[in-house]
């Protein structure tokens, strides 16, 4: 994919990007911080209770209203993907379109993107903030190919 086609999609608009692993479960978020942890890319929890859940997902999230907030942070060359543990059916992370600054940028998420679909033999997307039916960009690991769909982005 060429920059010049696609930065629109990163332009401020007050509003964060989402990507989205779906149709997960607790394996496959076992699967994912797994690969996190044995990837060396540099990532840190925030909340409450943090450290307790990892050794047991199903129970945090059958009880995830008592164990309060989590926020995994992953820093992929200074865009921060934000990773909340919301449903064990998705795997869904935030990000501030701002920090895609340049082609340098978009290439480090859609490189992590690309290895953790590979990975979990998922698809990945991202799409406009809480839109999940809506992607801009999708890997698909079966064919191992991308589709962009512009959003925000001018077509021509």
């Amino acid at each position: 994919m060429e920059w010049q086609k696609y930065k629109d999609e990163f332009t401020w608009d007050g509003s964060w990007r989402d990507v989205y692993v779906l149709n997960t479960n607790v394996t496959i978020w076992q699967q994912f911080l797994d690969f996190l942890r044995s990837s060396g890319i540099p990532h840190s929890f925030g909340g409450e209770d943090n450290a307790d859940f990892l050794g047991d997902l199903e129970a945090y999230f059958k009880e995830r209203s008592e164990h309060g907030s989590l926020i995994l942070s992953i820093d992929i060359n200074g865009v921060f993907l934000n990773c909340h543990f919301f449903i064990e059916t998705e795997i869904e992370f935030d990000l501030d379109p701002r920090e895609v600054r340049d082609e340098d940028k978009a290439n480090g998420v859609f490189n992590f993107m690309e290895i953790l679909s590979e990975t979990l033999s998922l698809p990945i997307r991202m799409t406009p903030e809480n839109m999940e039916e809506t992607p801009i960009f999708e890997y698909t690991p079966e064919d191992r190919t991308w589709t962009y769909i512009p959003c925000y982005g001018k077509t021509t």
